[in-house]
């Protein structure tokens, strides 16, 4: 197999490059990988999608688009086939009709917090996109989606009248102020959470198995 490939991961987050990077030891520890940081505005019209699942997947996809056409002009990329891996991860809740966002203020914070635990759990969800160019067109493309459920452990509400409210302390941090849902399970956050059903790897925002499985076919046809 020739493993000479131009690949970009077509996202900032730190902790999917580092995903990626214990990925392609099991692939091909010689290919490097470059960052295409996105362009797309990410404000497509929630409303107007059905399900928070179709408006992840359109977003991924439009993602996608702006980073292939960035690569596509980038001139100094040598002649070797591209592949380009775009992924977008959002919590949305059990029924996938609403997309959780951050809160506006701590008020809101709690309510979101007390809100989620009355429901008992909540949904992770990452689509990814891996396209192959050569020669600047694209020759494949594969999108997929995982989810994981984040079981709560709802409780917690009953601690709420007792000396110490654990969801008060928690949003007088201030950590969830800058976290979609209003909890950041990585951190703090993960005092709310019982059980993650699914991998794990979908809530840190790369799916592995199937990041792996989609990315060892490609490149095993290069």
């Amino acid at each position: 197999m020739d493993s000479k490939v131009n690949l970009f991961l077509n996202s900032t987050s730190p902790r999917r490059k580092d995903i990626l990077v214990k990925i392609l030891s099991l692939i091909d520890p010689s290919i490097e990988i470059g960052i295409i940081k996105p362009t797309f505005a990410e404000d497509l019209d929630k409303n107007v999608f059905s399900t928070s699942k179709d408006y992840l997947l359109e977003n991924t996809r439009m993602k996608c688009d702006a980073g292939v056409l960035s690569t596509a002009l980038n001139e100094s990329i040598s002649g070797y086939p591209i592949i380009i891996i775009s992924a977008d991860t959002i919590l949305t809740n059990s029924t996938y009709t609403r997309v959780l966002e951050k809160p506006t203020d701590e008020k809101h914070n709690y309510q979101m917090l007390q809100e989620q635990l009355e429901d008992g759990s909540i949904i992770c969800m990452t689509s990814v996109q891996i396209t192959l160019m050569k020669n600047s067109l694209i020759v494949k493309q594969d999108q997929f989606l995982q989810e994981a459920k984040i079981v709560l452990d709802n409780s917690l509400l009953n601690r709420k009248k007792s000396s110490i409210d654990l969801i008060q302390n928690y949003v007088n941090t201030g950590e969830g102020l800058d976290a979609a849902g209003g909890f950041k399970i990585q951190e703090k956050g993960s005092f709310m959470v019982k059980e993650i059903d699914g991998d794990f790897y979908t809530v840190v925002g790369l799916p592995f198995n199937s990041t792996l499985i989609s990315l060892t076919d490609i490149i095993s046809s290069l």
